[in-house]
């Protein structure tokens, strides 16, 4: 009672997904190559069937080469959905910032550097699995300037910058 109808009727598993199959399986596969590195265990049980592996992505131990994923698409498709429930498939907590709820670049900055660096914020012993809506939403200047600092998180948490 009181509860909204979209969220009343929201999926709550893998199995409630109505998305494209071949999507949401090839997402939860990128998200188990994170495995070796974040719980310190072989690539995870779940695997995509042979029809959904990709040859120019082979397994890897320290996480996908490709170490940042974006979901795009119009609006209302379920892709926050989506990262939210193969997030809990895959054993991380989902946390969520909405980038137009973000003032500038660097409260963005500030708010992914504490959702990535504080071991704390870990929730019945899951990883935070950084889900980045919206970004987009920063108008002007302050949007590219938020591009900046994820491509520079991302170099530094790579090694490379």
């Amino acid at each position: 009672k009181g509860q909204l109808w979209v969220d009343k009727y929201a999926p709550k598993s893998f199995m409630n997904l109505l998305s494209d199959e071949k999507t949401n399986r090839n997402v939860l596969a990128w998200l188990k190559e994170w495995d070796a590195v974040v719980f310190g265990a072989p690539v995870g049980k779940i695997a995509p069937p042979k029809a959904f592996a990709n040859p120019d992505f082979p397994e890897r131990t320290d996480g996908p080469e490709q170490k940042i994923l974006i979901l795009y698409g119009p609006p209302g498709v379920g892709k926050t959905t989506l990262a939210h429930i193969l997030a809990r498939q895959a054993g991380y907590m989902p946390a969520e910032i909405n980038a137009s709820d973000q003032r500038s670049a660097q409260g963005l900055k500030f708010r992914l550097e504490a959702l990535m660096e504080n071991k704390a914020s870990f929730t019945n012993g899951r990883p935070n699995c950084v889900i980045l809506d919206e970004i987009d939403g920063l108008p002007g200047s302050e949007g590219a300037g938020a591009v900046d600092v994820l491509v520079k998180l991302i170099k530094e948490a790579s090694g490379m910058g």
